[in-house]
Formats: C-alpha cells, structure tokens, sequence
C-alpha cells in the first residue's frame, strides 16, 4: 500500500499530521519529543520535526544499539548516520526523560494497536520509559485490526491527515 501512495499526496498527508500533533494538549508546554527520522514511504516527520523545534521542544530519534532502543539528541544541523536497517541516526548524547514519542509503524488500529517492523525495539524502550505513545500514518494505513501480542504497547493516540484517536477515552477528533 505504501509504495502506492503518491508523493505529494504524502508529502501533504505529512503536513496535516504535523499540523494535529503540534495542536495536541499534551504538547502544550515545551517537553522531550522523540520523533522517527522516515524512511521508504514512512509518513514523512520533516514537518513534525521543524513544528517540534519552532516551538522549543527538545528533539531526540531512535538508534539502535544491540537489542536496545535509544533516544539520542537531534537539531536541524545534526549531522545523521546510517544507522541499524538503514535508519538514520544522530551520534548525539542519549536524551533522558522523553515524554512524548512520535512512533512509526505500517499500520494503526483505533484500539491503539500497532503493527511494527518485528523486533520489538518500540515496545521494549515505550515499556521501560513510560513516555506518551502516539502512533502516526495515513489515513490508508488506518487498519479495522492488528494483531498484538502480550508485549507490544499500544499507542496513546493514532494521528492521521483526517482524524485523531484518543485511544481509551475520549472522542475521537
């Protein structure tokens, strides 16, 4: 479905979730946002991430070491490495105390649910730091259900181009 979905169509989608997340409560007051550098038709985070810094959030992305997860400091002029599966990366120091984190995923459900990439590394690093999970994705990948297992953590919220799901209560935007 992915490979399918028109660039600018993406690139559009991209700017509407940015839109919706920087307009969350939750992200009122400046905090530690943890954010996926995209890659391969992944809903694009540029936009988020230029939101995020315009309004004094503290940005840090993923890298892998081992079988963990980090969160390591990022800015506009970071220089990125190729990281782990071809992800980028900062070499920036480990950032503690992420509050809010902006997970990828090939498709959401409105339970929350999130079907990942298969190694765990989201929902062991979500387990252990208890920062606000908030999944991202077109609307196209807005599944009626993924299957989850006893160790994957589902999302706070799933943020498409039309819709907001606060998962858990409250109605949905």
């Amino acid at each position: 479905m992915r490979q399918q979905l028109d660039p600018d169509a993406l690139g559009e989608a991209a700017v509407r979730v940015a839109e919706a997340v920087l307009a969350l409560p939750e992200l009122g007051e400046p905090t530690v946002v943890s954010v996926y550098l995209s890659v391969r038709r992944e809903l694009p985070t540029a936009p988020l991430l230029a939101g995020l810094v315009a309004e004094g959030h503290r940005v840090a992305v993923p890298r892998v070491e081992g079988q963990d997860l980090q969160m390591r400091a990022w800015s506009p002029e970071a220089y990125l490495l190729d990281g782990v599966l071809g992800i980028p990366t900062t070499d920036g120091p480990v950032v503690p105390g992420v509050a809010v984190a902006i997970c990828p995923g090939l498709g959401f459900d409105a339970a929350g649910r999130r079907l990942g990439y298969g190694g765990g590394y989201y929902d062991r690093w979500l387990s252990a730091s208890g920062a606000l999970a908030i999944g991202v994705c077109v609307d196209e990948a807005l599944l009626d259900a993924v299957p989850a297992g006893e160790h994957d953590v589902a999302m706070a919220l799933v943020v498409t181009p039309s819709r907001t799901i606060r998962v858990g209560g409250g109605p949905p935007s």
